[in-house]
């Protein structure tokens, strides 16, 4: 996650070259050419009330719970991006801009928090929408989202999607969640057991039980990510193909993000 740490660049044509040697100047140029429009929610992981305020603008993700996804809609003249189950602090205010480097096949979206207050009361999950103009049509992509609790850029890391856009003018891919920020919403939602959610985590005993039909098991190497999985037999059992694959008996996602 802590890694491909940005500058702010002056314009889409000096980007590469502050990128590498670390300079810094104002990405307010960049950010009007590239952003057109962008949505949040409010926090996820509170009552209801707080966090639909604007549900209604962004896309229904049940079918992504406990995942964290990108995808994309290509339209006439800018490219749609919608980001979902973002790990962030508790009662931030998010605001976005989009960099786009590499003819349009390299997009950065960056989620920062300005006035820099935030809650204490632990990890929140957003979804984000950005209406980005100058992305490649139907090319391979590499999506950046990197995110801050104040207006420096990435100082809270990043991830990186790689988005099988080819000939292609909508998909979705997802990587499995942040672990402490979907166990804390499990907790907080009463959501924890239900699929692709973390499960077995020292202090969360509430979290423990998988519901009927899946199992709790690693999805890391080292064996510490343990989430709740669906069994399977065939990789048709495990539902969209673009998302998941059949391995060793259980439903696991085909690698495409970091």
């Amino acid at each position: 996650m802590n890694r491909d740490r940005h500058v702010v660049f002056a314009s889409p044509m000096a980007a590469v070259l502050l990128l590498l040697v670390g300079g810094c100047a104002s990405g307010d140029d960049a950010d009007q050419t590239a952003t057109v429009k962008f949505e949040s929610s409010n926090c996820k992981s509170r009552p209801p009330a707080a966090g639909a305020a604007l549900a209604a603008t962004l896309p229904d993700n049940a079918a992504h719970a406990g995942l964290s996804c990108a995808s994309w809609e290509t339209g006439p003249s800018t490219t749609t991006f919608r980001l979902s189950n973002v790990e962030g602090a508790c009662g931030a205010g998010y605001q976005g801009r989009a960099f786009v480097e590499e003819g349009g096949k390299a997009i950065t979206l960056s989620l920062t928090n300005p006035s820099g207050a935030i809650a204490a009361c632990g990890w929140c999950l957003y979804d984000f929408a950005f209406e980005v103009r100058g992305v490649a049509a139907e090319a391979p992509l590499v999506v950046t989202v990197e995110r801050s609790n104040s207006a420096v850029r990435g100082a809270e890391g990043s991830s990186r999607f790689t988005l099988a856009a080819a000939g292609r003018t909508q998909g979705v891919t997802c990587r499995y969640g942040n672990r402490f920020a979907m166990a804390d919403h499990g907790r907080k939602t009463g959501t924890g057991g239900t699929r692709n959610m973390p499960c077995d985590l020292v202090g969360m005993p509430e979290l423990a039980v998988c519901a009927t039909g899946l199992t709790c098991l690693p999805v890391d190497t080292a064996g510490e990510h343990r989430i709740c999985l669906a069994g399977c037999s065939t990789a048709s059992d495990c539902g969209d193909g673009q998302l998941y694959t059949c391995v060793a008996s259980a439903c696991r996602l085909v690698a495409s993000g970091e």
